[in-house]
C-alpha cells in the first residue's frame, strides 16, 4: 500500500511546518504486510519526495525520530497479540 502526503492548507497553497525548518513538503509513504510462518511483518517506509539538499538532510536528521514515533502504537498491539487474549484492546 503506497500513499503521498503533502503539507498544504486551506489558506495557501504550500506551507511549511514552522516547528521543522526544511522539512519536505511531500513524503511518499509506502507499507507492506508480509506473512511468514503465520506472523505478519509491517514494514514502513517513507521517501521525500521532489525536496531539495537541505529538505532531504532534514528528513534523513530526523529518521531516528520517526522510527519511534511510528514504532510507538505497535508496542500496545504486539503485547496484546502476545497475549493471546481475544476481543477488545483495553
Amino acid at each position: 500500500m503506497s500513499a503521498s502526503n503533502a503539507a498544504s492548507s486551506s489558506n495557501a497553497p504550500e506551507f511549511v511546518l514552522t516547528h521543522v525548518f526544511d522539512a519536505p513538503r511531500e513524503v511518499l509513504h509506502t507499507v507492506t504486510f508480509t506473512e511468514r510462518d503465520s506472523k505478519t511483518t509491517v514494514t514502513m517506509r517513507g521517501v521525500p519526495v521532489n525536496t531539495t539538499e537541505a529538505e532531504r538532510k532534514t528528513f534523513e536528521a530526523g529518521r531516528d525520530s520517526m522510527q519511534k514515533g511510528f514504532a510507538g502504537p505497535f508496542q500496545p498491539l504486539a503485547q496484546y497479540l502476545a497475549s493471546g487474549r481475544t476481543g477488545k484492546m483495553s
